[in-house]
């Protein structure tokens, strides 16, 4: 199986090996990764696929899966023909700025999460981001990031996320990501510079950087099996 131009089993043979087999215990646990296994349903009318993936990773923000889900079907559900970039500002523009309070209240957005949609949908309606554009193999996931982070309202992490579960990029080191952090102490046995003796994103990138080199150019999927170090949900299972 391909995934984002690699191959998914070039990459398990590599990260079962890497290390000296440390991640195999978790391999043999848990799996394949799940979402390299899974397709999800193409979006409602004609929404370019990379806008409502950004809209998904956008709502899911610092939430539950579970709150996240419901609060994504009540957003659809207001979009009868398909949430799009266009219909979205229609919606949103509606009878001035109530427009998108109506909206927002609906859904159950907060206003933060409901501006940046508004951004996101600006950036795709006047061209700045598109499929074609994201999808390009010749971008650099670093370029990418650049991108996407001029909209307002998506961070580093969230460009991340989006880069690793969506464009299946292979080699991503979510450092921001504390449950990868934390996974990375519990595996590998180490301690950071943190309170508590926790990795630190940038005190401790060093160390990071050093434990998981082994598993280049496939930390994507080793990043994935930290989070599994610590039975907890990864974003794609969690968010989508």
């Amino acid at each position: 199986m391909t995934k984002g131009g690699w191959s998914l089993a070039d990459a398990m043979q590599h990260i079962s090996l890497a290390s000296e087999g440390i991640l195999l215990p978790l391999i043999t646990k848990h799996g394949l990764p799940k979402f390299y296994l899974e397709t999800q349903d193409p979006p409602k009318g004609d929404a370019p696929r990379t806008y409502i993936a950004l809209c998904r990773a956008i709502v899911g923000q610092q939430l539950a899966g579970s709150a996240v889900r419901k609060i994504w079907a009540r957003l659809e559900g207001e979009f009868v023909e398909g949430l799009t970039p266009s219909s979205f500002l229609h919606q949103a523009a509606f009878n001035g700025s109530a427009g998108l309070e109506q909206l927002r209240s609906a859904v159950g957005l907060s206003n933060a999460k409901a501006r940046a949609l508004v951004s996101l949908s600006e950036f795709y309606n006047d061209g700045r981001l598109s499929d074609a554009m994201l999808y390009d193999p010749l971008l650099s996931s670093e370029e990418i990031t650049t991108r996407l982070t001029a909209v307002k309202g998506i961070g580093p992490w969230s460009a991340q996320m989006f880069l690793m579960f969506h464009l299946h990029k292979a080699d991503l080191l979510p450092m921001g990501d504390l449950g990868i952090r934390n996974g990375i102490a519990k595996h590998f046995g180490v301690s950071g510079s943190d309170k508590k003796g926790k990795l630190h994103e940038k005190k401790d990138s060093a160390k990071i950087e050093e434990l998981l080199r082994p598993f280049e150019p496939y930390r994507s999927v080793a990043c994935w099996y930290m989070w599994r170090a610590l039975e907890n949900k990864p974003y794609d299972e969690a968010m989508l």
